[in-house]
């Protein structure tokens, strides 16, 4: 900030790069005393104070306890230091705070206590028009039952699948990659909407995820008028589903309504000057006798009453000291404090009866009148916490008043999607309106705690649908993984530790997605009784190349990347790319465009960040690389990705392998990028990974690596 003008110092915190990054708003700091740490909050980002001289930095902090240990700190700052953690906070403390508020667990009988040999219990309200005929003959087709748009008949996993998700408490279904597990999702949701009373909370990992969901009940035939969206960042076709585009509920408030707002307003006004006029004391440190008197009064009275200055004696005559001034009522006080006897007063019958107070070595008598001095702080910092919360309950009480229009929304409507973060920062709203059942998309890449925070006082029924052989959920402390090995765990979901409990689950089996030659991998690596439906047979081979499944080898070795590092590689800092094929990469998209092949119908996928970073840099001299949301933030925050969207050249999505889950393309080109003499593979040593990588094409399969350095790897061959 030195080299920054006066009058351009805001203009930096707001629109320079460097200066943006500058305690981002939200971002974790700690407190530090010495060494010692003293507390954690978050940054307010205020520009305006930050821009002053000296800056003034506003930290959020939680907890009476962590208030009253940082204000008292900071009443002698010396040695005291701010750090940045490089942390979005927000991205974590609403499913935290949830996980504080809760109270009970619905469901624990499934979820906690669960033994092999127990019975499954039932959901308290069943699609009966649905299951009975549907247990009957499960080869019926469902148009008529949930008035689709279309023919739905499905195989015997399908319909066991939907007979779980809609009789159970607790249903797991399995689906592999490409069986549909977003399309039996959508029937249960149509089912539950047109044959009960039900509400439904549906939640995904990502926006993307959850748009795509809900586009699904949209083409099932649930009207719009029954479902709302939380949270921003919603594509086009679900963007109409949002908060912002319902129609209001209008409220009427009673003049006794009226009555509780104003009183709210005044009580926080209230608390707000107090707590102002609070801080403003301890702040200023000016702690004189007068309030130390006050203080042993009632809470040290020996002290007190030898500090008392006798009264007049009724003659009307006044004490008086130096200078012929009236002697006030610090006066013994102010002389013990100092080292001195009593003076005039030395012969009083209260002092004299404290001979032992007044006979006290001046340190002895300072070092007392540091703990009074140091009390009564902390008596004012007791009362900022008491005021700080008694001020926020108004705030949160005004809040839920001006808010029960959301809630009327959210009543109103059958079906709440969000996101999981979502579902813990909109918590108090969304129990508020009471669903009934939870249905979460792609179970097996979600945190435990995510699933357990989204429940409710009033879930009486969850239906989890996902995968445990695909990707974990993400977590950025490799150490706390299942594949570290410690036994934390912590990214193994709710789905994956119910499933290998033994808890019954259904699986789907017939894949919709892959020709058999790609079909075929999976099948012989993790699923076995994976089928083929017929609509993946017979297909036109990929035009311009011998297979429809290539593997091209070569032994160009890998570059470290400083700039960035992938969270799912624990054991590494950095890192990896391979110029050689990512130049591969460019000529091959170049050539499948010769053949015909819009960019619409591949998709380029690598395991690294440092890779993804690279191809785009190559890519964008003939395309416009397209990155989904998490990728982007991933390489933000690296500094190695601005976006552009003043371009007219043809979008190519462009992934990692850990973002592309759930998704599919015509043609998947991927880049392996590990090629060294040591035979090591990093995080490509995983199952799950690789799974997710060689079921994500329809049609062509094209993949560049080095097969010795996989073959020869200790791990993962």
């Amino acid at each position: 900030m030195k080299s920054v003008p006066d009058k351009q110092r805001r203009a930096y915190f707001e629109k320079d790069p460097a200066g943006s990054k500058i305690l981002k708003h939200q971002s974790l700091v700690c407190i530090l005393s010495g060494n010692q740490i003293v507390s954690f909050g978050s940054i307010h980002r205020v520009e305006e104070l930050l821009a002053q001289k000296p800056p003034i930095i506003v930290i959020q902090l939680e907890g009476g306890a962590s208030i009253e240990k940082t204000l008292l700190r900071l009443q002698s700052p010396d040695n005291t230091r701010l750090i940045q953690i490089d942390t979005a906070l927000f991205a974590f403390e609403p499913v935290l705070k949830a996980l504080q508020n809760t109270q009970f667990i619905p469901l624990s009988e499934e979820l906690l206590f669960w033994k092999d040999g127990n019975l499954v219990g039932s959901a308290l309200v069943t699609a009966t028009q649905v299951t009975r005929p549907l247990a009957m003959n499960p080869s019926l087709d469902l148009q008529g039952l949930l008035k689709t748009p279309t023919r739905i008949v499905l195989d015997k996993a399908q319909a066991a699948s939907l007979l779980a998700g809609l009789t159970q408490r607790l249903s797991l279904i399995q689906g592999p990659p490409g069986t549909g597990k977003s399309f039996i999702g959508a029937l249960l949701a149509k089912a539950i909407h047109d044959h009960t009373e039900q509400k439904i909370l549906v939640v995904c990992y990502t926006n993307h995820a959850l748009d795509q969901f809900l586009e699904d009940l949209l083409k099932i035939g649930i009207p719009s008028t029954s479902m709302v969206r939380l949270g921003g960042r919603s594509n086009t076709q679900v963007a109409h589903l949002g908060m912002g585009s319902q129609q209001k509920e209008r409220i009427i408030r009673s003049k006794a309504d009226w009555a509780i707002i104003d009183q709210l307003k005044s009580a926080s006004a209230f608390h707000c000057d107090s707590l102002e006029k609070a801080m403003d004391r301890l702040v200023a440190s000016k702690i004189d006798f007068k309030d130390v008197l006050m203080w042993i009064e009632f809470e040290d009275p020996t002290y007190f009453e030898a500090f008392r200055v006798p009264e007049d004696d009724g003659t009307g005559m006044s004490r008086v000291g130096k200078g012929g001034k009236a002697v006030d009522s610090d006066e013994l006080i102010f002389r013990w404090q100092r080292g001195f006897d009593a003076g005039q007063f030395k012969d009083e019958p209260n002092v004299c009866a404290a001979a032992d107070i007044w006979s006290m070595h001046p340190d002895a008598r300072l070092a007392v009148l540091d703990t009074w001095k140091s009390a009564i702080r902390k008596t004012i910092l007791e009362e900022i916490c008491t005021l700080g919360k008694n001020h926020n309950e108004c705030q949160d009480q005004l809040s839920r008043k001006f808010g029960e229009a959301m809630v009327a929304t959210l009543t109103a409507k059958r079906i709440i999607g969000c996101t999981t973060t979502g579902a813990a920062k909109f918590a108090q709203d969304i129990r508020a309106a009471k669903p009934d059942v939870l249905l979460v998309e792609e179970a097996g890449e979600i945190l435990e705690s995510h699933v357990l925070t989204a429940m409710g006082e009033n879930t009486s029924q969850m239906i989890l649908i996902g995968d445990h052989k695909q990707l974990r959920p993400k977590v950025n402390n490799y150490n706390l993984t299942v594949e570290k090995g410690d036994g934390f765990e912590l990214n193994r979901s709710l789905f994956e530790r119910l499933v290998l409990k033994g808890f019954p689950h259904e699986t789907l089996i017939a894949q919709h997605r892959m020709r058999p030659e790609i079909s075929a991998f999976i099948r012989t690596l993790t699923y076995p009784d994976l089928t083929d439906a017929s609509k993946t047979q017979g297909r036109a081979n990929v035009r311009g190349v011998q297979n429809n499944f290539i593997f091209i080898d070569h032994r160009h070795p890998e570059d470290n990347d400083a700039r960035i590092s992938d969270k799912g590689d624990g054991a590494s800092s950095s890192s990896k790319q391979n110029t050689y094929e990512v130049e591969m990469i460019w000529k091959i998209v170049r050539y499948l465009a010769q053949q015909g092949y819009s960019t619409d119908n591949l998709v380029v996928l690598t395991p690294y960040l440092g890779q993804l970073s690279k191809l785009r840099d190559v890519l964008k001299k003939d395309n416009d690389p397209v990155l989904n949301d998490l990728d982007s933030h991933d390489l933000i925050r690296a500094g190695l990705f601005t976006p552009d969207n003043n371009t007219s050249k043809k979008r190519i999505r462009l992934a990692t392998i850990d973002n592309y889950q759930g998704e599919e393309s015509d043609i998947v080109i991927a880049s392996l990028t590990r090629s060294n003499t040591s035979s090591d593979i990093g995080f490509m040593n995983s199952p799950e990974r690789l799974n997710v990588l060689i079921s994500r094409a329809r049609d062509g399969f094209i993949l560049i690596g080095n097969s010795q350095t996989f073959m020869n790897a200790r791990k993962g061959k």
